[in-house]
């Protein structure tokens, strides 16, 4: 039985720690509230980049096993670390060592080795895995988080519905098949709702369970609402079947689910946790509030603007900028991050951990100014000639938006530096496409 040596030190928690990738935007925001916009190129630890999914299209059909035995020692021992200590460096070495090698490779020996060696860990693993899938910007870490929030505890996906329904007041149980569901339901980097075969069950017992609890968590209700709106989605409901979905049961799952959110219980307890410290409450509360009609532009700003390079808070605040306040966001961002700095020069760095930080909060400053054309000049420029690959794509995105009449002096001069210095070979393809395109339109 391992004995954790902290028990009496300061209490147990993710919730305080720095993340390994910096201010980089999470793989499940990215999914779930961008779509269309194509995902990543993630590196395979050698020189060669592969296409979003190619790599474990290959490790997992055509490669060897490698040296699974040893993947599976890092990693355990990175977890036995973590759920030991609460700390920064041992979250760094955990995500460092599920990044370093594809988790298709050696998942079927990780699982059952992480299960023998902690049987009593299952609200932390549970924790982990939470931590993981909502908020790390890479598919190997939220595979990881899926697969753990499958094995810790009762909330295995495989038996999730018939846990919910014999102990569906349990919080830590309820939770977890939160977590599960929602990554389920948006699906992307793993398997998704429609390859799990009691999805049905899984779902309505989820939804029963929600319907008996005393408290009104706003975690609870962000999941139910995404549940409404996947059951009156109209694309795919026709192959359901095989998951144990008809036509009844649907009906049931989408009235109940209306019902719940009914419930006038919901905003006090989200206005309440709005004030929480903790980051994860927070994060909860600032979504169901948004869903239920609240501003919480201002909260998102103090909570910014306390720690602006820092701040795990830019992506909810640039979500909820409108054009009344789009000015003010842009001037806070100038004054705040080294500009200078981050257009440092082109290369090929993808822009995580330590040291990337303001190149984070300018990713999320310019998606937001992909809404609002004209503005923020200087953010796209600096995007432009920034190391990180990420930021200058998203300049030029935005910037393709601007009409012609409102580019600033040096555009044209910083666009052209920017397309005879870029070394990734389709940027620079479409750098040059872009201005040959305004030139001939100018004329």
């Amino acid at each position: 039985m391992l004995h954790w040596m902290n028990r009496r030190s300061k209490p147990w928690s993710l919730e305080t720690l720095r993340h390994p990738w910096a201010s980089a935007r999470p793989l499940y925001e990215t999914i779930a509230k961008s779509p269309d916009v194509p995902l990543l190129e993630e590196d395979s630890g050698t020189r060669v980049k592969w296409a979003a999914g190619a790599l474990d299209g290959i490790m997992g059909h055509h490669a060897g096993r490698g040296d699974a035995t040893g993947d599976v020692r890092r990693v355990l021992d990175s977890v036995r670390a973590l759920l030991g200590q609460s700390s920064d460096a041992n979250l760094r070495r955990l995500y460092d060592a599920v990044c370093k090698a594809p988790l298709l490779g050696y998942v079927d020996e990780l699982l059952p080795a992480i299960e023998g060696a902690f049987p009593s860990e299952s609200a932390r693993l549970a924790a982990v895995a939470r931590y993981f899938v909502l908020r790390a910007p890479r598919r190997g870490p939220v595979k990881f988080g899926i697969a753990i929030l499958g094995i810790s505890g009762s909330a295995r996906a495989g038996r999730l519905h018939e846990a919910l329904r014999v102990n569906p007041r349990d919080p830590s149980l309820l939770n977890s098949a939160a977590d599960l569901l929602l990554a389920m339901i948006t699906g992307g980097p793993a398997e998704d709702i429609d390859d799990y075969e009691h999805a049905s069950e899984a779902v309505e017992a989820y939804l029963d369970a929600v319907w008996v609890q005393s408290s009104f968590n706003p975690k609870y209700f962000v999941v139910v609402d995404r549940i409404r709106e996947w059951l009156r989605s109209n694309d795919g409901w026709e192959q359901r079947s095989k998951c144990g979905w008809s036509l009844t049961n649907r009906d049931r799952c989408l009235l109940l689910s209306q019902e719940l959110l009914k419930k006038e219980e919901w905003k006090p307890e989200a206005l309440r946790d709005l004030a929480s410290p903790d980051a994860s409450v927070f994060h909860w509360a600032n979504r169901a509030s948004q869903k239920l009609g609240v501003d919480t532009w201002d909260v998102l700003f103090a909570k910014v603007e306390a720690d602006p390079i820092l701040s795990t808070f830019w992506c909810d605040l640039t979500e909820a900028t409108d054009r009344s306040r789009i000015d003010r966001l842009i001037s806070f961002a100038e004054q705040v991050l080294p500009l200078d700095e981050i257009g440092s020069g082109p290369s090929d760095a993808m822009g995580l951990g330590p040291g990337f930080e303001p190149h984070g909060v300018v990713d999320w400053m310019l998606q937001l100014l992909v809404r609002f054309p004209g503005r923020g000049w200087k953010l796209i420029r600096a995007g432009l000639q920034s190391p990180v690959v990420r930021n200058r794509h998203w300049s030029l995105r935005v910037f393709k938006n601007w009409r012609r009449d409102d580019w600033p002096a040096d555009a044209s001069q910083v666009l052209r530096a920017a397309a005879n210095a870029e070394p990734d070979d389709e940027l620079r393809k479409d750098l040059e496409a872009f201005l040959e395109s305004a030139r001939e339109s100018a004329q």
